[in-house]
Order: C-alpha cells, then structure tokens, then sequence
C-alpha cells in the first residue's frame, strides 16, 4: 500500500519490520524481494 502511495521510505521501513518477523522462508523471500524494489536494503536486518 505505501509503494503504490509512493512513499518508498516508509515502505521500506514496514518490510524491514516484517522481515526480521517472519521465520517462514517464502514470506522472506517475498519481503526481501519488495524491500529491494521499494529502494531498501534487503538483508541488512534479516537476523534476529
């Protein structure tokens, strides 16, 4: 929702906050991939 408001920061921040959440490897790898479409850094906080 945030990436169609185009607020990529604040998207950003909400999948990184899901990210270090999920122990579920596809919901990882769904997160990571819209983290890095979003301008994020995918797997700067991926440990928990």
């Amino acid at each position: 929702m945030l990436t169609r408001l185009v607020r990529p920061s604040e998207a950003a921040q909400a999948y990184e906050f899901a990210l270090v959440r999920t122990e579920n490897e596809s919901e990882r790898t769904f997160l990571a991939g819209r983290l890095d479409e979003s301008g994020g850094t995918p797997g700067r906080n991926r440990n928990k």
